[in-house]
């Protein structure tokens, strides 16, 4: 396998955990077993831990704030369409 082919493979392996572990939160948020600040102490951890390794990598602390700052519309795509405000009754 070319370098250009591993960088690839990693690439897409980061998007899709990445998607994976944003839909795995959005779930257990609207399940009731994580809320917000339960995701924020998650991902200060994952930050804090990076933070410590002598090699932390600038686009793992990146994509932990692409997943921060993508979660609130993940939780309103999974919650479906808003209540329409012309519609009272619900």
């Amino acid at each position: 396998m070319s370098g250009e082919d591993r960088v690839g493979a990693l690439e897409g392996r980061l998007t899709g955990l990445s998607a994976l572990l944003r839909g795995i939160m959005t779930r257990l948020v609207l399940s009731g077993a994580f809320t917000g600040a339960t995701i924020e102490e998650i991902l200060k951890e994952a930050e804090d831990v990076l933070r410590e390794s002598d090699d932390a990598p600038q686009r793992a602390l990146a994509e932990l704030g692409e997943i921060r700052a993508s979660l609130p519309g993940y939780l309103r795509a999974a919650m479906g369409p808003p209540p329409d405000p012309a519609f009272e009754d619900h």
